[in-house]
């Protein structure tokens, strides 16, 4: 089959179970009609409550994921630097769309919080733990930004701003909505690269040289599972030892699993006026914060300038506002001029094989492979992550003479790895 985009719907005409033709209508693009009428979703799914299963959904009762996708099936996401007012323009966007809005994650309710509500993994671990050890919250972590405490609290970030993309790119496969997001994984980049300049991670000389060795290379193929495969990982993939490395070895491997956006809004506001503010209106640990210094801001804006926005351009369109130009039909004028189909772009959207679809949407909701994927035991090499012999341990045995520890959460950071396998549930969702 011919390779196309997966903005252009695509009706199924079935013939028997083993073979199928499939019809492609007039290219199309973004279109404020969807609104109105929004176009009729053949197979929903009901991703909220059921995961969903290759063979049992789509074998067995023949739920073709690529009929739900239309014109409107498209992820936007909107960026900019720390300290610009985006979430209220994110919201706004989306409601007048008719997209679904995703918000920043929220880190405790999706990482360290119980299935009940109830406790707060990441204070009962911190109550036993040694101090290097502590999971510090965002507040602490801008008073003392040490490697520790930076990777310790960029990791779970980098995990919910995964699952964040997941959740949307399910809600796209099942309702054929699309999505609006306030910030996305892929911004992780910008980050870890303003971190480790300022040396709130530890320094590598070589991170570019990597970086672009991996994508040559398709990290993808070459990353397998839990680890890398050894024989087939080229030479200065083999050792990482620093946090900065790790992070990126899963960045490496994640993105071989996750979409791009078809669209980022980028925000721009002068880092002097973002440092004004956050000292006249910023709350306390901001005024105080040891990161986001006039000098930091300085770096995350050339770095979202100068390398991640023409990097993504590449793979996606661009459209760029100062926050004095934002205005909701403005923006929705530009986004109606773009076409999304063009074919130089949105390379890891286009369709070969219907089948990839059908694959991809239920790796999305295998919860196991997700965790496996974030398994803590893939730091022990991380210098950062090294502690006293048998510290782990013995933490945890303390903890378990607290009421508060049961056996009922999904925190991967605490609990034993056999007994997620054991006992998983989903993850909450927004």
């Amino acid at each position: 089959m011919a390779s196309v985009a997966m903005s252009r719907p695509l009706s199924i005409v079935k013939t028997t179970p083993l073979f199928r033709i499939m019809v492609k209508p007039p290219i199309a693009s973004f279109s404020m009609k969807y609104k109105e009428n929004p176009p009729e979703v053949p197979f929903p799914f009901d991703y909220m409550n059921k995961n969903y299963y290759y063979l049992f959904h789509h074998k067995l009762f023949q739920h073709y994921t690529i009929a739900n996708i239309h014109d409107n099936t498209l992820f936007f996401d909107v960026e900019s630097n720390f300290g610009v007012h985006r979430s209220k323009f994110t919201k706004d966007l989306a409601d007048h769309i008719g997209f679904l809005h995703i918000p920043l994650p929220d880190l405790d309710r999706m990482h360290y919080m119980d299935e009940e509500n109830t406790t707060n993994w990441r204070q009962l671990f911190n109550d036993y733990c040694l101090r290097r050890d502590r999971y510090p919250i965002p507040e602490e972590w801008h008073l003392d930004p040490t490697h520790n405490a930076t990777i310790r609290l960029v990791r779970p970030l980098l995990q919910t701003q995964t699952y964040q993309l997941r959740y949307g790119l399910t809600h796209m496969y099942s309702t054929g909505q699309g999505i609006v997001t306030d910030r996305s994984y892929w911004s992780f980049y910008p980050i870890m690269q303003a971190l480790r300049q300022h040396n709130f991670l530890n320094e590598d000389s070589e991170y570019e040289y990597i970086i672009q060795k991996c994508r040559a290379v398709n990290c993808g193929g070459v990353v397998t599972g839990r680890k890398y495969s050894t024989s087939a990982s080229p030479p200065f993939m083999r050792d990482f030892f620093d946090g900065h490395h790790f992070l990126m070895e899963y960045k490496a491997t994640l993105d071989h699993n996750l979409k791009m956006p078809r669209l980022i809004i980028y925000i721009d506001k002068s880092p002097e006026e973002i440092w004004d503010r956050m000292q006249r209106e910023g709350k306390d640990y901001q005024k105080k914060s040891k990161v986001y210094s006039l000098e930091f801001l300085r770096t995350m804006d050339r770095i979202m300038k100068d390398e991640f926005l023409p990097r993504m351009s590449s793979f996606c369109h661009i459209l760029q506002y100062t926050e004095e130009e934002l205005n909701i039909e403005d923006v929705v004028f530009d986004i109606e001029q773009l076409d999304f189909t063009v074919d130089g772009k949105f390379k890891d959207w286009r369709i070969t094989n219907d089948l990839e679809v059908e694959w991809h949407r239920a790796l999305l909701q295998n919860e196991e492979w997700w965790t496996r994927m974030f398994n803590i035991n893939r730091y022990t090499r991380a210098c950062e992550w090294r502690t006293e012999p048998n510290a782990l341990k013995a933490t945890v045995e303390m903890m378990k003479y607290d009421k508060r520890y049961e056996w009922k959460t999904n925190n991967w950071d605490i609990r034993p790895f056999f007994f997620n396998m054991l006992t998983w549930k989903r993850l909450p969702f927004y």
